[in-house]
């Protein structure tokens, strides 16, 4: 596998440069190891290079997978105060040169690269476009590497190579853990806690960080978007379709997109701010540190064009630095090409930005934005300014339309896109339901009826042939009962439900019902359901005092009937009677067919009323044609209060039973239990056909 001699070597040789020593890596690491790395990364191999310099660390011929790195390195030279490579280094060095360059994490990296041509760039950093730039590529290096870094170490620990996850393991640990990362800019406190979390766990981390990077890594950890990023999925399964692993990388795409680039460039904003205001004290104080004025309060004055500036610089060059750990140490003449070919395209867009700026003083659209803004300021405002006129006419359009609130369409939206993931990951789970139960179903025709003309000789050869039954007749098409799925909210919208708990209720609706949408649409693009047809249906009730039929089954799947859902399930007030709803709501649904799958979802905050809920909930138990999920998305004392109204009530074992209690903190707790729910009844389903 490894060479003592390339041909670089040998030119070496011949010039009269002659190492004392040769060093190679597997003098530090096992063949084993190397041999682990090699099978993990596409067969990448090490091999020294002799020429190399002291400064440079290696390159890579990825035409030959080989990377070469500089033996120097490894054994060290005193004189100029470079240490030798510890058996750490070099197994860090191994797993991540490697790691680099294999297909699953160029393609992340090129997913994530392609969003900064469309990025938009705190305002705090506009300005100056050789800043912008900066700030771009800044970012590249930092969170884009970051994230890499992340994807690389879990794609290169997959199994059954267990020799290089627990080298990657030793090499992150070796690091340590920071007592407290405040001293770093608020941006490096985010990544290197996110990094070293991972091994070392996040307890007290409120207290390691700054307020504003605690918030942003709480939101990461709620938001599922690191556990996307590791997530292996397809990639251990041998059989995976091409589709099935880009989907894979689209969704750590969506996470870097969605949830770490917003948090990111709030920290950046954050940092800046936080900079301009020190700065400005420390103006506001004599040389000698006293304040002046005799005043018991530090004098803010401001910053000129060129403080501001060099303060951007200045945060810029320390993540640069901090980047430096993430980046390929040997990287390819294409990598350099594109980084380079990368900074002139997002310079050339910044320019072309710029060259758009509104600079006619006689405009009457700039002199209504004020006097201080003018040029790039200006033309952001005025398109900000744009788009928010637009969106709030089409949100008051639509609400018209529907008779809805403008309020419940802008939460509709909202929902829409902060819950993607969920959507997309809950429409994934439901349309294999349902699609393999169509395609369930067309597997099993049989060939019967009259012989197809023209097919008479090979009828008889077969027949003389022993076959009793030969596959020579017309194809007489059934049509099987496919499943079908009903699903029927029952939502508490008493007083109590008002803010936190009404809201994660709405969102689950919405979710929910947007992956059903989803999943009939699959159906229809895929031939097994008609244009007309609703599979799929969604109705809503809501109740506080008295019930009140919000939606019914029969409403097709649109925007409309969900922002009527979402409207009238937002409003809340009142006492809390649920007995009534699901009498009402029960009967209707047990009147349906025999191959539809029937779901009743109660969502409420508490304790109920324990003498009226019983005896229906035993009835559902007993009649057993109806699955009843039960949860409180309040994880609180008076939350699980709920288990007492409902799970006592319950006679079967948790195997049998059809009726399920929950309490969860947040909406995406519960949905992978939904999703579990109809997956588990589909296949009981199917036994009893």
């Amino acid at each position: 596998m490894f060479e003592d001699k390339t041909e670089k070597q040998k030119r070496g040789a011949e010039s009269g440069v002659q190492p004392k020593r040769l060093e190679r890596i597997e003098d530090l690491v096992s063949s084993e190891f190397l041999q682990a790395i090699a099978e993990q990364a596409e067969q990448f191999r090490f091999l020294p290079d002799y020429n190399l310099p002291p400064d440079r660390t290696g390159y890579t011929d990825i035409d030959t997978h080989t990377i070469y790195y500089n033996p120097l390195l490894i054994k060290g030279i005193p004189e100029i105060g470079l240490k030798p490579w510890s058996k750490k280094d070099v197994l860090g060095f191994c797993c991540h040169e490697a790691g680099h360059h294999i297909k699953q994490v160029l393609d992340y990296g090129s997913g994530m690269v392609r969003t900064l041509k469309e990025l938009e760039i705190p305002e705090a950093y506009c300005g100056d476009l050789k800043a912008e730039q900066r700030f771009v590529m800044a970012l590249r290096s930092h969170l884009q590497g970051a994230l890499l870094d992340i994807w690389l170490e879990s794609y290169m620990s997959r199994p059954p190579h267990f020799v290089v996850k627990d080298a990657i393991d030793e090499f992150q640990l070796g690091k340590g853990e920071l007592k407290n990362y405040r001293a770093m800019p608020a941006p490096d406190q985010f990544l290197q806690f996110v990094l070293r979390s991972r091994r070392m766990g996040d307890e007290g981390f409120a207290q390691k960080l700054s307020e504003p990077v605690a918030e942003a890594y709480r939101k990461i950890q709620k938001s599922g978007a690191l556990k996307a990023v590791m997530d292996l999925g397809a990639f251990l399964n041998p059989f995976a379709s091409p589709g099935a692993l880009k989907r894979e990388i689209d969704r750590k795409v969506n996470a870097y997109q969605e949830y770490f680039l917003p948090e990111y460039l709030k920290l950046m904003e954050h940092e800046i701010e936080e900079r301009k205001e020190k700065r400005r004290q420390m103006k506001g104080n004599d040389g000698d540190g006293r304040q002046r004025g005799g005043s018991s309060f530090t004098k803010s004055v401001p910053l000129t064009k060129e403080e501001e500036q060099e303060l951007i610089a200045q945060i810029l060059e320390e993540l640069e630095r901090a980047a430096k750990e993430w980046e390929s140490k040997a990287p390819t003449e294409g990598e350099k090409r594109q980084t380079e070919e990368l900074g002139k395209e997002i310079f050339e867009l910044l320019e072309m930005r710029a060259q758009a700026e509104v600079g006619n003083e006689n405009n009457p659209e700039q002199e209504c934005l004020g006097p201080d803004l003018e040029g790039l300021e200006a033309l952001s405002a005025m398109f900000e300014r744009f788009l928010r006129e637009s969106s709030r006419v089409r949100r008051r359009s639509l609400a018209e339309a529907i008779q809805v609130s403008p309020e419940s369409v802008r939460t509709w939206e909202i929902i829409r896109e902060r819950y993607q993931d969920e959507i997309n990951s809950l429409s994934e789970q439901l349309a294999d339901v349902f699609l393999e139960d169509r395609r369930w179903h067309r597997e099993y025709m049989r060939r019967e009826g009259e012989i197809v003309p023209g097919l008479e000789y090979e009828t008889m050869a077969a027949l003389f042939s022993g076959q009793p039954d030969p596959d020579t007749k017309f194809i007489s098409v059934q049509v099987p009962e496919f499943l079908e799925l009903e699903v029927e909210w029952i939502v508490d919208t008493s007083g109590s439900m008002t803010g936190e708990p009404i809201a994660e209720s709405v969102a689950l609706v919405v979710v929910v019902t947007e992956a059903l949408k989803n999943v009939r649409e699959s159906l229809v693009a895929e031939g097994l359901a008609e244009e007309e047809e609703q599979p799929l249906r969604v109705g809503a009730t809501k109740f506080s005092a008295a019930p009140k039929r919000v939606s019914e089954l029969n409403d097709p799947l649109t925007p409309e009937k969900e922002l009527t859902m979402v409207h009238h399930l937002s409003m809340t007030g009142g006492g809390t009677t649920e007995t009534e709803s699901l009498e009402m709501v029960y009967k209707g649904m047990k009147l349906r067919a025999d191959n539809v799958l029937k779901i009743m979802i109660m969502l409420s905050d508490g304790a109920g009323d324990r003498k009226g809920v019983w005896p229906i909930v035993r009835q559902v138990e007993q009649d057993d044609q109806v699955i009843f999920l039960v949860a409180s998305l309040a994880n609180t004392d008076k939350g699980r209060a709920i288990i007492e109204t409902y799970a006592q009530a319950l006679i079967k074992s948790p195997e049998e039973t059809n009726v399920s209690v929950l309490v969860c903190q947040e909406l995406q707790e519960i949905l992978p239990a939904v999703a579990k729910f109809i997956r588990d009844q589909v296949e009981k389903r199917r036994r009893e056909r």
